[in-house]
């Protein structure tokens, strides 16, 4: 870490494993984790304009991200052969597992100003695989459509058995 450019090089995990349990009644083993929102509670609302910047009707104005957002800039992440283990519990109290297992992913050069890489593998199941990758922004100009953010996403599924998806397809 560069303190003075607020610059990372690489932050790396390596092998993490995630465990998620659902249980036949949709919950999840962290549902307890997470605080029920309160009844009634508002909605956020968008903020105002300031004065004089009103957008022409039917003109959608791109959202400008300020440098504030991300002071930092971050060469790599990179998470290497990290496990993930669902078991979705039925009524009987079996449990069907999916694994995803070496599972590697890099996120390079996360600026506002530049377009983000992502890149990953994964082994599912068994026999199968998931490779993928995925360019997009820059982010410091978000379109107002989301649709129209410049996206790149290529991928190669390898599937060769079913069974690998079955428990994650669920009943």
């Amino acid at each position: 870490y560069d303190h003075k450019k607020k610059e990372f090089s690489a932050i790396v995990l390596r092998e993490p494993e995630v465990q998620i349990v659902q249980y036949a009644d949709g919950t999840f083993n962290f549902t307890d984790m997470i605080p029920p929102k309160p009844e009634g509670e508002a909605q956020p609302t968008a903020t105002p304009k300031p004065e004089g910047t009103a957008t022409p009707a039917g003109e959608k104005k791109p959202v400008e991200l300020k440098e504030t957002t991300l002071p930092v800039s971050i060469a790599l992440v990179q998470i290497e052969n990290a496990k993930f283990n669902f078991k979705r519990v039925d009524e009987q109290g079996q449990a069907k597992p999916f694994t995803l297992s070496g599972l590697n992913l890099d996120i390079r050069n996360i600026q506002l100003n530049q377009p983000i890489q992502l890149q990953s593998s994964v082994k599912i199941g068994q026999a199968s695989s998931l490779d993928w990758s995925l360019d997009l922004g820059p982010l410091r100009t978000l379109p107002p459509d989301l649709a129209n953010m410049p996206i790149i996403l290529q991928g190669s599924l390898q599937l060769k058995s079913f069974e690998d998806l079955s428990a994650f397809m669920g009943p």
